[in-house]
């Protein structure tokens, strides 16, 4: 049986570009980044959320304590 590390790969590589994304200055195009987070985590299987939430939740919350205003509503609208 072949395991993929791709969605290994996407964990590791989801705070730098959630990161890259809090250097962006045009709000629909952070909007697009946070909609393939979001994409992302709704493709793990829901009993492994316990163990990829940190990672991608607290990337996205940093970016929302950094960003404020409608980004922060928006990232708290989609973690709901």
């Amino acid at each position: 049986r072949k395991t993929s590390i791709l969605p290994n790969v996407g964990l590791q590589a989801t705070p730098a570009f959630v990161e890259y994304l809090g250097k962006l200055s045009d709000d629909a195009k952070i909007k697009a980044g946070i909609d393939m987070v979001i994409k992302f985590r709704k493709q793990i299987p829901e009993q492994y959320w316990q163990y990829t939430d940190p990672a991608l939740k607290g990337s996205l919350e940093k970016l929302a304590q950094d960003k404020g205003g409608d980004i922060a509503t928006y990232i708290a609208e989609k973690l709901k």
